[in-house]
């Protein structure tokens, strides 16, 4: 319960933060539907578990790997 609770609160805190040329190389349990509550930019540096495949400028594709930085 106390899980679920604060995955919501990190959605909500997420949600339409510019994180646009952010180092998040060292976050943990960092998730593809954070990110994309959020807004990044091809400099924003994301943890080893989490890969980006830009389709245009504006737009991407986001794909969650179990193990690095991830718990």
């Amino acid at each position: 319960m106390l899980d679920e609770w604060i995955a919501q609160r990190i959605e909500v805190e997420t949600r339409k933060t510019d994180l646009q040329g952010a180092d998040l190389s060292h976050a943990v349990n960092l998730t593809c539907g954070q990110i994309e509550l959020a807004r990044i930019d091809r400099d924003t540096k994301l943890p080893g578990n989490i890969k980006i495949a830009w389709v245009s400028d504006d737009a991407y594709e986001c794909e969650e790997h179990a193990g690095k930085n991830s718990r």
